[in-house]
């Protein structure tokens, strides 16, 4: 994941997970899960965040859409 500052913690075919940034970075982190749902079909739910009180560096509608783009295009 180009988007992150921070390296992935966790990597399952089901969840990835970066490593948490310290307290007041701005970068995101974030939370990427795959979810079975009916019909053979699959839901990607996407959670990130930073340790900034003022905010992130990025938007996290934007960085969820470039996400999923990303998705789309390698399949």
């Amino acid at each position: 994941m180009t988007n992150s500052k921070w390296k992935i913690q966790t990597a399952t075919d089901a969840v990835i997970v970066t490593h948490t940034p310290p307290s007041g970075d701005i970068y995101r982190a974030y939370q990427i899960t795959r979810e079975p749902l009916s019909g053979g079909r699959e839901q990607i739910k996407i959670a990130s965040g930073c340790a900034n009180t003022f905010g992130c560096t990025t938007d996290e509608s934007t960085m969820a859409l470039a996400f999923k783009n990303y998705v789309k295009g390698s399949q």
